[in-house]
């Protein structure tokens, strides 16, 4: 028997909830097979399971917060399987009754609601965060997942094309902003040192921002005219350095593809424009940009807007050097990790600046947070 614990997520999360389990009690479970998704403030990521073995109990329900550290599950053998948690069957009359009989509160099995948010299911702060954000009211989106909760994709769906006239009845000066902050790659190169065929830390990038994509919808659109519209699928352009210029050919439904398959696309779509074998649909349709740095000793890239897209990621050289790691206990400690810039061109009339950095700091969490091994 082995009991499941939530992990460390990333610094100063303390806690998380679970708001999906992919097996049931009963169902047999690989090492590094993802088990369970968990929500914290700062993203949404799925969590391998530790050992092999049959799921023989779910101690923390969908939808109940658990601490750090704290046991989700229990894993065993067969023989061992635990009977399944039963369903909710008390009703709101009969729980003050078991509640007075039993002497204690009776304890809550629903989903946890935000208070104002309708009739909506969000369990998720990361999808409550970004509900409130863009305006959108809980009640009003459908929600597609267990119970009907309210995902990541439901918001982004959610969102309504909006006209450029009304977003510019504010002077910023040049339309273009640019934010960039430090990522830890510790958890990228942990993975590329057994991996060497995956060659570069871009494909864990592109794969982390289009999964921080799904909450900051207004990075992943085009312009058309005069009107701004989200697309839903995720085609990403990489900048590409040729002889005669930059060209920015595109692996699309990148949602769709784990690691392995980003950095297969690429390698591919880049191989195709150095041996100028491209057509014109690979260079078309890409509604997110991607620049890597151009040298070993670059740490900043600035990458320039390729219209009609609205946000373009670069990313900079990633070197090892010492920084202030934080301890459990507060205490602070000097420790060398593998960090790189990662900076955000973007389209003021679409993006605020506080979006932008947002996105960048849910890119740099599941970067640093993930397992990998379970994403290739």
């Amino acid at each position: 028997m082995a009991d499941v614990i939530l992990p460390d997520l990333g610094e100063s999360v303390t806690e998380g909830i679970i708001i999906r389990w992919m097996k049931g009690v009963g169902d047999t479970v690989e090492r590094d097979e993802p088990l369970y998704e968990v929500s914290t403030d700062k993203v949404d990521s799925e969590v391998p399971s530790p050992v092999a073995g049959v799921l023989v109990e779910i101690v923390v329900p969908e939808g109940d917060t658990v601490a750090v550290g704290g046991t989700v599950a229990v894993i065993g053998d067969a023989g061992q399987v635990a009977a399944a948690a039963p369903a909710p069957s008390t009703s709101a009359q009969e729980a003050p009754a078991a509640e007075a009989a039993s002497g204690s509160p009776a304890r809550s099995t629903q989903a946890p609601q935000h208070a104002g948010q309708g009739s909506g299911q969000v369990t998720s702060p990361f999808v409550r965060r970004a509900i409130e954000q863009r305006g959108l009211e809980a009640g009003s989106i459908h929600g597609s997942g267990p119970g009907g909760r309210i995902t990541r994709l439901d918001v982004a769906n959610a969102t309504v094309t909006r006209p450029l006239v009304a977003l510019g009845s504010i002077d910023r000066g040049s339309p273009t902003g640019f934010v960039a902050l430090e990522a830890t790659f510790d958890a990228v190169d942990a993975v590329l040192a057994e991996h060497p065929e995956l060659l570069s830390r871009t494909s864990f990038v592109v794969h982390a921002a289009v999964e921080a994509l799904q909450a900051f919808p207004e990075l992943n659109g085009t312009i058309t005219g005069a009107a701004f519209e989200v697309v839903t699928d995720r085609h990403v352009g990489v900048e590409v350095e040729l002889a005669g210029g930059l060209i920015i050919p595109v692996l699309r439904n990148c949602e769709e593809l784990n690691v392995t398959q980003i950095a297969t696309g690429l390698d591919a779509v880049i191989a195709r424009a150095e041996a100028d074998q491209l057509d014109p649909f690979d260079l078309i349709g890409a509604t997110f940009s991607v620049a890597a740095s151009a040298a070993a000793n670059i740490l900043l890239t600035v990458p320039a807007l390729a219209g009609p897209q609205v946000a373009s990621l670069g990313i900079g050289a990633v070197t090892r050097r010492p920084v202030v790691v934080e301890e459990g206990d507060g205490t602070e400690s000097v420790g060398i990790r593998s960090i790189g810039v990662l900076g955000l061109s973007f389209d003021l009339r679409i993006v605020e600046p506080s979006r932008a950095a947002s996105f960048l700091s849910a890119t740099a969490a599941i970067l640093a947070g993930s397992q990998w091994s379970a994403r290739l």
